[in-house]
């Protein structure tokens, strides 16, 4: 028989005795001390009067912890922070936290309140929290970072004059007037127009007259050809009346639009008003006046048109007439 040597207690002494006095009978021997954990080295381990072993016979605690006794025999260890284990002999340990693309990891301790810092290769920022702590839990605080490419403008992707903006794992272009597009590559410029006349208003002596004005001119600041099309000349034959007046640029290639619209409206020379006699009313129309004028003249009551003069006698101004007739 094998007995593991045991150190007693106070009050099991005599546990220990009948131990010895079976040695010696059975011709038993006693083996070196065989410890459960490092802290029961130190306390020496300890044993019940049936002989048990116990393994958490320690009242002595390592790095800062405090023993809490439940009972007889039996107790554990209040561990500080940091630390864990019956004895607190193990210091909580979070592990490598693992590298991330385009950058490294700075430090090398990875144990409780250690810090570890990141950084990323050139071209790269640095997205989410640059450094992380171990905790109590044996985990790492926060999550990995990660390094996003910030350099893309060095590759000048934007075009036709556009400003590359740089961000994080991304660009923009920020386009001049005329272009779009994820590269400003896309021409949405419409011609442009200038010289379009305002509305015109001519005055002519002839039922027909040759009526003229200034062109609009329509160009494209990105040198492609225009389409332009009218529905006059720019001198052209007109009789009396009212007309409109467009002009049309159309851009091929993309299919912008551009338009110049305005009125003109031709008249006969006007008349100079026509009075009306002493004693006399002048009654005209009321309608067209811009074309001609009608108008014929009555006495008042009690007077008399001279002799030679017609009641029935109209004065007409307009259409062919520069003047009353």
């Amino acid at each position: 028989m094998v007995f593991k040597h045991a150190y007693a207690r106070k009050g099991l002494s005599g546990t220990l005795l009948l131990l010895s006095i079976l040695r010696d009978y059975c011709g038993c021997h006693w083996e070196a001390w065989e410890a459960w954990s490092s802290c029961t080295e130190s306390c020496s381990g300890a044993a019940n009067e049936d002989g048990w072993d116990f393994e958490r016979c320690n009242t002595n605690c390592f790095n800062g912890g405090s023993f809490v006794e439940l009972g007889t025999l039996d107790g554990y260890c209040r561990c500080p922070t940091g630390y864990v284990g019956n004895c607190c002999e193990t210091i909580v340990t979070c592990g490598y936290p693992g590298d991330i693309n385009n950058g490294r990891v700075v430090g090398i301790s990875f144990t409780y309140d250690q810090v570890v810092q990141y950084e990323c290769i050139e071209k790269y920022n640095l997205t989410g929290y640059a450094s992380r702590r171990c905790t109590q839990s044996g985990t790492w605080s926060d999550m990995s970072p990660t390094c996003q490419f910030a350099k893309h403008c060095v590759s000048s992707p934007c075009k036709n004059g556009a400003t590359c903006v740089d961000g994080l794992g991304f660009y923009t272009c920020e386009c001049v007037t005329g272009w779009t597009g994820a590269y400003c590559d896309v021409d949405i410029q419409p011609p442009v127009m200038e010289g379009c006349p305002g509305n015109l208003k001519k005055f002519v002596s002839n039922r027909i007259s040759e009526i003229s004005w200034p062109a609009p001119t329509f160009t494209d600041p990105m040198a492609t050809s225009l389409i332009i099309e009218s529905n006059y000349n720019t001198n052209i034959s007109l009789p009396w009346g009212d007309f409109s007046v467009q002009y049309v640029a159309t851009k091929p290639s993309n299919g912008q639009v551009t338009e110049c619209i305005f009125h003109i409206s031709v008249r006969p020379n006007p008349c100079d008003d026509l009075a009306a006699p002493a004693n006399g009313i002048l009654m005209c129309n009321g309608w067209q006046k811009d074309y001609f004028h009608i108008c014929l003249f009555t006495c008042l009551s009690g007077y008399y048109l001279p002799q030679g003069f017609n009641y029935a006698q109209w004065y007409v101004c307009g259409q062919v007439a520069t003047g009353f007739l």
